[in-house]
């Protein structure tokens, strides 16, 4: 008899495992395991993975090391290798199916998983170093493993780590988040569009657990439930963001959005006057500070600051609009706003 092998796979004599499983000396660290009566196996994505388990058995006093004659080995489905050399174990090829067996036994019948298919195999393929970031798309996590979709062949990767993949997560949620931005008072985004934000957001908070302490992942969560009209859980992403990173112009700019989306017009023009202050020249930053003067109902500083805006940008249309709105309140010809969101459209 016979047993598949996949991916990294601890395999051990039954003889050497029978008591420390029997006795549950050891606890079988997933699902995968099988064994013909002859030899066990227990599966792993991450080579990582099934060294440490290797650990595990040592720790027990098995010969994991020392061929020719020890009592398990690690056997690399990828590269067909046996670590260490060993005598009483033999790989052979299987349709499209790497199979192991003991030696001078017939492999005339595989024990396996209900849904194993011999022509598919493990269906696991090592990601190509030379493969390019931009070719792959970010599919799911399994365990400590992420599973992408290569663009070019349409086959799924597995790239296996010992912690959480926190670039992975960001830079793929990033490129589906960046495809649905808004800024604050902009109709937010329903159906399917939406799902496929959620889904990014789902990443983002997966890698905060292990990085708070980024601000661009703060920064771009905040952007998601921006994209939902989610307006309280957007600011406080966005404020946590500027707690890690108060000198980046626009994660003033989108925490200033914030504060009017929510109604913290006081907050609004003085986070609207730091980020002026840090690029003095932009007038879109000093539209909308003007545009917060006028939702604290500080209309004087509202014109005075329009104007300045517009001075240095005649052709900007939005700050052609903000100006007009507020030389309306000003005059008396318009009431003065309430929310934000009366300002729409």
């Amino acid at each position: 008899m016979a047993i598949p092998i996949e991916g990294f796979s601890v395999v051990v004599k039954v003889d050497s495992l029978r008591d420390l499983v029997e006795l549950e000396t050891i606890r079988v660290p997933n699902s995968t395991t099988l064994d013909d009566g002859e030899i066990w196996r227990c599966c792993f994505m991450a080579e990582a993975d099934a060294r440490k388990f290797l650990e595990v058995l040592e720790s027990h006093e098995l010969n994991l090391s020392q061929g020719p004659d020890s009592d398990g080995v690690l056997v690399s489905e990828f590269e067909k290798s046996v670590e260490p050399f060993c005598e009483w174990l033999e790989l052979a090829s299987y349709k499209k199916s790497l199979i192991g067996f003991k030696t001078g036994s017939r492999p005339n019948r595989i024990v396996a998983r209900e849904d194993w298919d011999p022509e598919v195999g493990s269906g696991l393929v090592r990601q190509d170093p030379e493969t390019k970031f931009e070719d792959l798309e970010f599919v799911r996590l399994d365990g400590n493993v992420e599973v992408y979709l290569d663009k070019k062949t349409g086959r799924e990767v597995y790239t296996a780590r010992t912690s959480t993949p926190v670039e992975a997560l960001f830079k793929s949620a990033a490129a589906i988040l960046e495809k649905y931005f808004v800024h604050s008072g902009q109709h937010p985004f329903v159906g399917d569009e939406a799902d496929e934000i959620r889904k990014a957001l789902a990443m983002l908070e997966q890698a905060e657990k292990e990085s708070a302490d980024s601000w661009q992942i703060h920064f771009y969560i905040g952007k998601g439930y921006q994209s939902l009209g989610r307006d309280e859980e957007s600011f406080a992403a966005f404020s946590k963001a500027y707690e890690l990173e108060n000198q980046q112009e626009f994660v003033l700019r989108e925490l200033a959005g914030s504060c009017l989306a929510t109604g913290r017009f006081t907050e609004a023009t003085q986070i609207g006057e730091k980020a002026v202050a840090i690029e003095p020249d932009n007038s879109e930053l000093i539209g909308n500070l003007a545009l917060a003067y006028l939702m604290a109902r500080r209309l004087d500083e509202a014109m005075k600051t329009i104007s300045a805006a517009r001075s240095m940008n005649p052709e900007d249309r939005i700050n052609r609009n903000i100006q007009k709105i507020i030389t309306e309140v000003a005059e008396g010809r318009r009431a003065q706003p309430e929310t934000f969101a009366s300002l729409r459209g």
